[in-house]
């Protein structure tokens, strides 16, 4: 029997929760977040592989092993469901020009070619349910119904975390009365109420169904009220107004990653157009040296030909 070795990295999970919590929102602190998943989440990501064949659905997924971000990229497929499903929802949403496409955002943990340094001796399948899992925030956002502003991540962490399966619950928990602490519009009651409610919602679905074996592509022609019953998420009380709770100078600053979004856009929009116009991976995009990403961003700026760009795109990822 293969032996695994997936154990947490501690000095690569401090460092980089650290950069993430100095500039959430910009380039280098939203990469960070998915290596601090990485370095300590091994042991938690081979454990809930071992516990899939114990469930029916979890079962398929491992057989299966389909590709979430695949399906989430195309577009066209997705807007061609009909109007209130969850996949055109998702269509319609990355269709949008500001948004970047699931796959740029979800395989961060790529940057400096991190996944693969650190994960080199773990088993496939737990590192196949890490990238998954990364994909499916969106998803969360989604089916949850919290928007994408600060307030809304702030809002969506606590069902997200406690979905994932029953011993996150506490964690999850923990995570909520922190939140709860944040100067807000409307006063800590108010806030904390939120946070539980949301905790609440995550809370059920882990008792409905582990979050890592719900088969997302399945439920993409499905209307969102069949989404929600599918994975036991109760309605939530989204209040009006809810996006603007957290405002104020220094959450301003944090939601615009501290001036570093303008400069962080100029190559995000070039990556989702490689990804999206001429085929590159993401993956790739993220591995490969900064140099190189340069050259492929001077060749789209002046207009070479898409032949051209593949035929660069193929060299720069090797």
């Amino acid at each position: 029997m293969t032996s695994y070795n997936a154990k947490i990295h501690w000095a690569d999970l401090i460092k980089n929760a650290l950069k993430n919590a100095s500039n959430p929102v910009s380039v280098d602190g939203s990469a960070a977040l998915f290596k601090v998943f990485i370095a300590g989440g091994g042991p938690y990501f081979h454990s809930m592989v071992e516990k899939m064949p114990d469930h029916p659905v979890g079962k398929r997924l491992l057989r299966d092993k389909p590709e979430l971000g695949e399906r989430m990229d195309d577009l066209k497929t997705l807007c061609a469901l009909p109007e209130g499903t969850l996949g055109r929802m998702l269509g319609d949403f990355f269709s949008i020009r500001e948004v970047y496409p699931a796959s740029l955002l979800a395989t961060q943990g790529h940057r400096h070619n991190y996944i693969n340094k650190i994960c080199k001796d773990w088993n496939p399948d737990a590192l196949w349910l890490a990238e998954r899992l990364f994909y499916t925030h969106d998803l969360m956002h989604a089916v949850a119904g919290y928007g994408g502003s600060l307030m809304g991540e702030v809002l969506v962490a606590p069902a997200e975390i406690a979905s994932f399966d029953r011993r996150a619950k506490w964690p999850a928990r923990v995570i909520a009365e922190a939140a709860a602490l944040l100067p807000s519009a409307v006063g800590r009651k108010q806030m904390r109420a939120a946070l539980l409610e949301s905790w609440r919602r995550g809370v059920a679905m882990a008792e409905h169904i582990p979050f890592y074996c719900i088969y997302w592509e399945e439920l993409f022609d499905q209307p969102l009220s069949a989404v929600t019953k599918h994975t036991g998420l109760p309605m939530g009380n989204i209040a009006a107004g809810q996006e603007t709770w957290l405002k104020g100078g220094v959450y301003d600053a944090i939601a615009k990653g501290f001036g570093t979004i303008p400069r962080d856009e100029i190559w995000l929009y070039k990556m989702k157009d490689l990804i999206q116009e001429h085929g590159a991976s993401p993956k790739d995009l993220w591995r490969m040296g900064e140099s190189k990403r340069k050259g492929l961003y001077a060749l789209l700026d002046s207009g070479a030909p898409k032949s051209k760009i593949k035929i660069a795109i193929a060299a720069a990822a090797n």
